[in-house]
């Protein structure tokens, strides 16, 4: 069939009704098209305009506003993660940067409170120290200054024990990579600070939980692990008796309460019940 033989068609309706006369109805191919397109245009008019401007618009859109609200939650879930994700990674960026600083100022010949690095450290006072005016102290002092003045080397600085009473359940041993000694307390004992000095670090690790170092004059350095709760802070400045922290069982790297204790000289590593006045 050619084109101008179909724009010739028509289309025939017959009415076949009962108790009607039958009759024939004749309409040309392209004006049923036409209307047939101007039906489904009025229909689908119609059709928004009673979905937009009728309340039928809320039986339209009920299903994508449930994933909408799901969707909603689920970013607002992904968003608190996203916060305690950054917050945690803070904290250790913070960690690390303290870290850097406690390495660099326990690698110093000597502690310089002015110095510009020492401000990084630098943190408000607390009230759980014992004063440089107590009997301890004053006690503390003239020994060192004894110990001090018979010899000139500088392993003769002596310190006190970390724990009162404290039990040495395990000595120094360098073979076997324990570079201290280790003190069988209670847990929440009160740890004391041996000597007087700076605390260079104070903070959480997954090894050796709760970590305080405190720097003291001749270059040396003590460490305390797996500790509780800490009292320092990084940059306070210490007094020998003064109970800096209180001892437990942080840290993946032990098994059962205890304090752990090192004595440092520089990079040197010493015994420290050859250093302690019992």
């Amino acid at each position: 069939m050619k084109l101008k033989d179909f724009k010739k068609s028509y289309i025939y309706v017959t009415r076949d009704f009962p108790h009607y006369e039958m009759k024939r109805f004749k309409i040309s191919l392209g004006k049923a098209l036409f209307y047939l397109f101007g039906y489904s245009l009025f229909i689908f008019m119609l059709a928004v305009a009673l979905f937009s401007f009728t309340p039928l618009r809320k039986t339209l859109f009920w299903i994508e506003n449930g994933k909408i609200k799901e969707q909603a939650v689920r970013i607002k879930k992904l968003e608190a993660e996203v916060a305690y994700v950054t917050k945690e990674l803070n904290k250790f960026i913070k960690l690390e940067k303290r870290l850097s600083y406690a390495v660099i100022l326990a690698g110093a010949d000597s502690l310089d409170s002015s110095a510009a690095i020492y401000d990084s450290l630098r943190a408000e006072p607390h009230g759980n120290r014992l004063d440089g005016g107590n009997l301890l102290y004053i006690i503390n002092s003239l020994i060192e200054k004894l110990f001090q003045d018979s010899a000139k080397t500088s392993e003769q600085f002596y310190f006190i024990p970390p724990v009162k009473n404290g039990v040495v359940i395990r000595k120094f041993d360098v073979e076997h990579n324990h570079l201290g000694i280790d003190y069988a307390v209670k847990p929440n004992t009160p740890v004391l600070a041996s000597a007087s000095g700076y605390v260079i670090f104070a903070g959480f690790t997954a090894v050796d939980g709760n970590v305080i170092i405190l720097q003291h004059k001749n270059n040396f350095r003590t460490v305390l692990k797996h500790c509780n709760v800490l009292l320092a802070k990084t940059g306070d400045r210490v007094f020998k008796g003064e109970i800096i922290a209180y001892s437990g069982n942080s840290g993946i790297n032990t098994t059962g309460p205890h304090l752990h204790f090192e004595i440092w000289h520089g990079e040197d590593v010493l015994n420290p019940e050859r250093f302690l006045i019992q």
